[in-house]
């Protein structure tokens, strides 16, 4: 059998995400160390035997870290990236191409295209901000699709033509489509248990009180989704009705300066959150040090779904990212992701997304289904049929902002220190020459949000794991590399280098 490095290899992909394939090769590299259940849905979704699944998944996992450090270098031209799943890369779209040779450099694939991320989402936001188009009922969704370059309107059924009326104007920046199904919310201490709120009983469910799920502990409580309980509301435990805590911040459906459907419980006295997904049928899963545990999965990857009503995993592929959505309740929720089958019940929202892979790094909270989308999963899926969840950073971002460090940081299995760099590298020579130098880092471990800076010499670009610098001939070259989390810093300074003046490889 063809190991998952060597096909990682084979890929070319640059010295940064080789080390993240050949570190998912001690989860996925043999048959039967990624989960079963896993597997056998990822083959059943895309028509895959063992061996082909098995290096799917590794190549996804390379792709997310390609993908974290693409959306860390804030390229301006920067249009969306997805996953490719016939070359086993990541590609990147672009509307100018002047960073292009950069990213092949790290294993990227460039496609041109009209439009940069920023002014697609900047129509979404103007049209999802047009109050007689939602208050008609006439749109559902608005998001971005990367591979088209164009912005997806979703239409309520038999209404396309009035949506198509009214945003004519945009004809050259749009792709209209009929939403056929209805939205529900799933309404559905580690993440993923389950939860009932006292506050709530208008729903039938567990003697009349609204059930939810854990999405991931933090420092003192956990996240959950805004629309599972208001500031205040008394949060219990599902098991047994112990009280849990209570809502401190919720972003739905009153609060207008957060978007997204976020929320934050703090925990009573006695309870004890730690950095644990309860994965059901997959036992309990740690959440990793690496990336502070919530590096982001790119589009068309697989992610697996947990919670209380259905358990799981229940895995699907991701199909669009950012949509603006129309969920009938007060106010439209921002910033969604979209994944394909994976099915949901009631009392699952709020619980918890890992990918498909086994890294088990975070990737966000259960908000609903299309209707008729509930569990158990059809495989293949019907083309219909989507469950969504709010990034888990959107958590991360709002809290940040309302709580006291570090009471927001999510938890991991590094606890509360300074972040730890396994590697430092500079220059990185394998990509650096003609009068400019890299210097990269492997994976550090964290708890809680990282920043990385770099100083010391003139830089072009910088993002959290690597820089971009330009220099003369018998230029003597010095950098320092600073990280911080909300426990502590990490720094790290090179020896001095002469400037790279030989051919790029």
């Amino acid at each position: 059998m063809k190991s998952v490095n060597s096909c990682c290899v084979k890929q070319a992909l640059a010295v940064a995400v080789m080390a993240a394939c050949a570190s998912l090769s001690a989860q996925a590299g043999e048959p039967g160390s990624v989960d079963k259940s896993v597997l056998a849905q990822v083959m059943a979704l895309n028509g895959l035997d063992e061996r082909g699944a098995i290096e799917r998944l590794a190549a996804e996992e390379a792709a997310a870290d390609l993908y974290r450090r693409v959306r860390t270098m804030s390229l301006p031209e920067y249009a969306g990236a997805w996953f490719d799943a016939d070359s086993g890369k990541l590609h990147v779209a672009l509307s100018d191409s002047a960073q292009a040779e950069l990213l092949t450099r790290f294993g990227a694939v460039p496609v041109a295209v009209g439009w940069s991320l920023r002014e697609l989402e900047d129509l979404r936001e103007s049209i999802g901000a047009d109050a007689a188009l939602l208050q008609s009922g006439l749109l559902r969704s608005l998001h971005v699709d990367y591979v088209r370059n164009r912005l997806a309107v979703g239409a309520a059924p038999g209404r396309m033509e009035e949506v198509r009326t009214q945003l004519s104007r945009y004809a050259d920046r749009i792709d209209i489509y009929e939403a056929m199904k209805t939205l529900v919310p799933s309404a559905d201490v580690r993440g993923a248990d389950g939860t009932r709120n006292y506050d709530f009983e208008q729903l039938p469910y567990g003697g009349g009180y609204y059930p939810c799920s854990v999405g991931a502990a933090v420092e003192n409580g956990f996240y959950t989704v805004g629309h599972c309980g208001e500031a205040g509301h008394d949060i219990r435990w599902a098991a047994t009705y112990a009280s849990l805590g209570d809502v401190q911040v919720s972003a739905y459906p009153s609060r207008t300066d957060i978007d997204g459907d976020v929320g934050w419980v703090s925990l009573d006295s006695g309870w004890t959150p730690v950095p644990k997904i309860n994965g059901y049928s997959d036992g309990g899963i740690n959440v990793p040090a690496k990336w502070a545990g919530t590096n982001e999965l790119p589009l068309y990857t697989h992610a697996c779904r947990y919670g209380q009503t259905s358990g799981g995993p229940h895995c699907g592929k991701i199909i669009a990212k950012g949509q603006l959505t129309d969920w009938g309740f007060p106010k439209k929720v921002a910033n969604v992701t979209v994944v394909e089958g994976s099915c949901s019940t009631g009392g699952d929202s709020g619980g918890t997304w890992l990918p498909a892979s086994g890294s088990n790094q975070v990737q966000g909270t259960t908000i609903g289904r299309t209707e008729g989308n509930d569990c158990p999963n059809i495989i293949p899926p019907r083309k219909d049929s989507f469950t969504y969840f709010q990034p888990i950073s959107d958590h991360v971002f709002a809290y940040s902002k309302h709580l006291t460090k570090p009471a927001g940081s999510l938890l991991t299995a590094h606890g509360t220190a300074a972040p730890t760099v396994t590697g430092f590298l500079c220059p990185d020579m394998m990509h650096s020459g003609s009068g400019t130098f890299i210097c990269s880092l492997d994976p550090y471990s964290s708890q809680g949000k990282t920043d990385a800076s770099w100083s010391g010499a003139s830089f072009s670009l910088t993002a959290d794991d690597f820089a971009l610098g330009t220099c003369s001939a018998f230029d003597m070259i010095s950098v320092t590399l600073t990280v911080t989390n909300p426990y502590g810093t990490y720094t790290a300074t090179s020896s001095t280098f002469p400037c790279p003046m030989g051919p790029i490889p």
